[in-house]
């Protein structure tokens, strides 16, 4: 987004990629992530110096902004907001050349971004997408299998797509899809298994 750089950071991994929070619904405005995401993220511990060139790591591993690229911004702005009930001032930046943007606080330190495709391709010198490959998602850990249905149930009102119904697992819990008017894809899963309060 050009002319707003200090306003703005992005997650730019390109990779398969899960982000897991619980709350009740999606309503909530605080978002925390789990133990075992946060942990992807956690800077892994010192190692002792083995020389005299020994020097501090060029990244320290942090999450601060997912971004989405969409097709049509006030679309996507009245899912979230109007539609799922995440809260949002709206879009901002319009009065820069691609910097018309969405930030939805999800956790102190956290933001989900709406960002229309053009403007992420122009921003990133990458070919604009034609759509969105099932390649990364992001997860909606609840409390029970029924709060599973019950968001489904929100987010099919709002809009969204239900990719797969919610349904026992293999591995003991309860999960379901649904995709967002862009195919971006939510896992909204139980896992009795969670450490509770998380």
């Amino acid at each position: 987004m050009a002319g707003s750089e200090g306003t703005r950071a992005r997650c730019r991994g390109q990779d398969a990629c899960t982000v897991h929070a619980r709350t009740t619904t999606l309503r909530e405005a605080a978002i925390r992530i789990s133990p075992i995401g946060f942990a992807l993220f956690r800077p892994a511990p010192a190692l002792p110096s083995v020389g005299p060139s020994h020097r501090e790591p060029p990244l320290t591993p942090r999450l601060t902004v997912i971004t989405l690229g969409v097709d049509d911004l006030p679309r996507a702005l009245r899912f979230y907001r109007e539609g799922l009930g995440l809260p949002t001032p709206g879009i901002i930046g319009t009065e820069f050349e691609h910097g018309a943007v969405v930030f939805i606080e999800l956790q102190a330190g956290l933001k989900l971004a709406l960002w229309p495709r053009a403007s992420l391709s122009h921003d990133s010198g990458l070919p604009c997408p034609s759509g969105t490959p099932a390649t990364c998602t992001l997860g909606h850990n609840v409390g029970s299998a029924e709060e599973v249905d019950a968001v489904l149930q929100e987010a099919r009102q709002a809009g969204a797509t239900i990719v797969k119904p919610g349904r026992p697992t293999s591995w003991g819990g309860y999960s379901g899809y649904f995709s967002d008017p862009d195919g971006h894809l939510w896992e909204v899963v139980f896992n009795p298994q969670a450490v509770p309060g998380i």
